[in-house]
C-alpha cells in the first residue's frame, strides 16, 4: 500500500514536471522568435548607419564646396565694390547740383504747406469781404492784407490759433453785418472770449452776429454777460454760445431785446438745466418754449384755456355775424402790460401758469415738499410729478410740447434762483478779460501763442518766395 502511495505521488509529481517542462519548451520558442525579430532590427539599423555616414561624407564635402564658392564670392565682391565706389563717385559729381535743388524743393515745399493753406482761407474771405465793391483785383488782393493783420491783432491780444480766428472772421463777415472796416472789434471780442472759455471761436462769432441783431450796442459787454451767467449757473459759455445764438430769434419775437432781454436768456438758459438732463435739452426746452410764444395760435390758444379772468385784461369774442356774445382773456394786451411791467414773455406766460396751478391743493403739496427735498432723485421724481399736473392742466393742454413746458416749470420753480442771477449779471463787465488773464499765464497758452509766431513768421517767408 506504501509502495503504490509512492507511486501515485511520483506518477503526480512527474504530471506537474512534464506540464512545467511544456511550458518551458513553449517559452523557449517565444524567445527564440524574440531573438529572430531583434537580429532582423540590429540588420536594419547597421543599414541606416552605413547610410547615414555616406550622406556625412557628402555633406562635408558640400560644406567645403561651399565655403570654397564664398570665398570665391567675397573676393568678387571687393573688386565689384571698388569698381561701385568709382561709378557712384562719378555719378555723384555729374547730378550733385540737381539733386541738391530737389532736396531743397522738397524742404522748402513741406515748411511752406501751412502758409499755403492759410493765404488760401485768406483768399476766400477776401473774397467775400470785398466783392460787389467796384474794386480792382488789385485792390481786392491788398485787402487780404488788412484781413490778414486783424487776425494777428486778434490772435495776438485774445489767444487761439490764426486759422481759427480766420473762420470767425468769415463768420463775422458773411453774415452781413460786419465788412474790412467794421469787424475788428467783433472780431477781437470774439476771439479772445472763445479762448478764455475753451470754445470755437466760429461760434463766438456766431453768437456776436445775432447779439448785433438783438439790439446789444456792446458787444463785448455781452459776452462777459454770457460768461458770468456760466460761472454763476452750470450752462457753459461754449453751450450758451450755440444755443443762444438760436433762441434769439424767438425771443425777439416774443418781445426780448437789448442788454435787459440778453440777461433775461442767459439767466433762463441757467435754470432751464434744473428739468434737463444735458444742456443740449436744456437749449432746445427753452427753443421751444420761446417759439411757443410766438407763433400765431398762441394766443387763440391761451384765451380758450384761461377760464377765470378776473383782474386780466379781456377782448370782445363776436360770432360769424359780428355781434358780440362775450369776453376772453387777451394775451396780446396783457403780455405787453407785463413788458411795460419789466417782465417779459416766459416770466408773463410763468405767472398765468403758476395762476391756474393756485387752486390745485396737490400741486401745491408737491411744490412744497419738492423746496424742502434735498434728494437729488427724490426731487427729480417730484418735478416729474408737477409736469404731469401741469400738461392736464387747462394751460397746460394748448401747451402740448413738454419740452417747451418743462422750461416753463424751470423757471416757475427756480424762481428765486434766477432772480439773483438776473441781479448779478448786469454788473458783469469785464468778466472775459479777468479769465483771459488767468488762462493766458499758463505754459501751454504761452506755447501756444509762440507756434503762432512762428507760423507768422512762415506766412511772411512764403509771401517773399511764392
Amino acid at each position: 500500500t506504501q509502495i503504490q502511495t509512492a507511486q501515485a505521488k511520483f506518477t503526480q509529481t512527474a504530471k506537474v514536471g512534464s506540464q512545467a517542462v511544456v511550458s518551458t519548451a513553449r517559452a523557449g520558442d517565444q524567445l527564440l522568435r524574440t531573438n529572430k525579430m531583434l537580429e532582423g532590427v540590429l540588420r536594419q539599423q547597421s543599414i541606416q548607419t552605413k547610410l547615414q555616414s555616406q550622406q556625412l561624407k557628402a555633406q562635408a564635402t558640400s560644406a567645403k564646396s561651399m565655403a570654397d564658392w564664398m570665398k570665391r564670392v567675397e573676393q568678387s565682391s571687393q573688386r565689384t565694390n571698388q569698381e561701385s565706389k568709382s561709378t557712384i563717385s562719378n555719378w555723384q559729381k555729374a547730378v550733385a547740383i540737381g539733386g541738391g535743388v530737389l532736396a531743397a524743393g522738397a524742404v522748402v515745399s513741406n515748411a511752406m504747406q501751412k502758409p499755403r493753406d492759410y493765404d488760401q482761407q485768406l483768399t476766400y474771405i477776401t473774397a467775400t469781404a470785398t466783392g460787389g465793391q467796384g474794386l480792382s483785383t488789385a485792390e481786392r488782393l491788398k485787402s487780404k492784407e488788412t484781413l490778414n493783420n486783424y487776425i494777428k491783432t486778434a490772435v495776438r491780444n485774445g489767444g487761439g490759433s490764426r486759422e481759427d480766428a480766420a473762420e470767425a472772421a468769415n463768420a463775422l463777415i458773411a453774415s452781413g453785418k460786419y465788412d474790412l472796416n467794421t469787424v475788428a472789434p467783433a472780431l477781437n471780442a470774439a476771439v479772445k472770449t472763445a479762448f478764455s472759455t475753451d470754445a470755437a471761436a466760429k461760434d463766438a462769432a456766431t453768437l456776436t452776429v445775432r447779439m448785433q441783431d438783438f439790439g446789444m450796442t456792446d458787444i463785448q459787454k455781452g459776452h462777459d454777460i454770457a460768461v458770468r451767467g456760466a460761472q454763476l449757473g452750470s450752462f457753459e459759455y461754449k453751450d450758451q454760445a450755440k444755443w443762444l445764438a438760436q433762441q434769439m430769434a424767438a425771443a425777439k419775437a416774443a418781445g426780448y431785446s437789448g442788454e435787459k432781454g440778453f440777461v433775461e436768456l442767459v439767466a433762463m438758459n441757467q435754470v432751464a438745466m434744473s428739468t434737463a438732463s444735458t444742456t443740449d435739452e436744456g437749449g432746445n426746452n427753452l427753443v421751444n418754449l420761446l417759439a411757443k410764444l410766438s407763433s400765431r395760435d398762441f394766443s387763440k390758444a391761451v384765451a380758450d384755456a384761461v377760464e377765470n379772468t378776473d383782474g386780466l385784461p379781456t377782448k370782445a369774442v363776436k360770432n360769424k355775424k359780428g355781434k358780440v356774445v362775450g369776453q376772453e382773456f387777451d394775451w396780446t394786451t396783457y403780455s405787453i402790460a407785463e413788458r411795460e411791467k419789466g417782465v417779459y414773455g416766459v416770466d408773463a406766460f410763468v405767472k398765468l401758469l403758476e395762476r391756474q396751478l393756485a387752486g390745485n391743493s396737490e400741486y401745491q403739496n408737491l411744490q412744497k415738499r419738492l423746496s424742502a427735498s434735498t434728494n437729488d432723485e427724490e426731487k427729480k421724481s417730484l418735478l416729474e410729478d408737477m409736469s404731469n399736473i401741469a400738461s392736464g392742466s387747462q394751460l397746460g393742454e394748448f401747451l402740448a410740447d413738454r419740452q417747451a413746458l418743462m422750461a416753463a416749470l424751470a423757471v416757475y420753480y427756480k424762481k428765486d434762483d434766477l432772480a439773483k442771477i438776473k441781479n448779478d449779471l448786469p454788473n458783469a463787465g469785464g468778466t472775459v478779460a479777468s479769465e483771459y488773464d488767468m488762462v493766458s499765464q499758463n505754459d501751454w497758452a504761452k506755447d501756444q501763442a509762440m507756434n503762432q509766431e512762428k507760423l507768422f513768421a512762415q506766412s511772411k517767408a512764403y509771401d517773399a518766395i511764392s
